[in-house]
């Protein structure tokens, strides 16, 4: 997996490349955990991830954008998914989680 993130503003983009699953949850998370606890995030009003080169989600991954989303919502950041592939729309639209967490196709 791999992550990249951009400040723009009021904006935190976080670009998310590969699966998201059993294995990688956990970098995932610590990853965010480190951004959440930077200076990156004072002044960002949305966190947008950007899932245009994720391949695939898990049930594990579900979990940590949950997860992120309630670490989120204690900040009062918006968090944003665009860009999701098929499958990755398949997934959170089966799941319900597209009504938890804006999806942005």
């Amino acid at each position: 997996m791999n992550i990249a993130k951009l400040s723009k503003g009021d904006s935190l983009l976080v670009s998310v490349g590969g699966r998201l699953d059993t294995i990688t949850h956990l970098d995932f998370e610590k990853e965010l955990d480190a951004i959440l606890s930077s200076g990156d995030i004072a002044g960002v009003t949305n966190m947008v991830l950007d899932f245009a080169a994720l391949e695939y989600i898990s049930s594990a991954g579900l979990r940590s954008l949950l997860k992120l989303q309630k670490d989120l919502n204690s900040r009062n950041i918006a968090l944003i998914i665009s860009n999701p592939n098929d499958l990755v729309i398949d997934v959170l639209s089966i799941t319900g989680i597209d009504q938890l967490i804006k999806v942005d196709t």
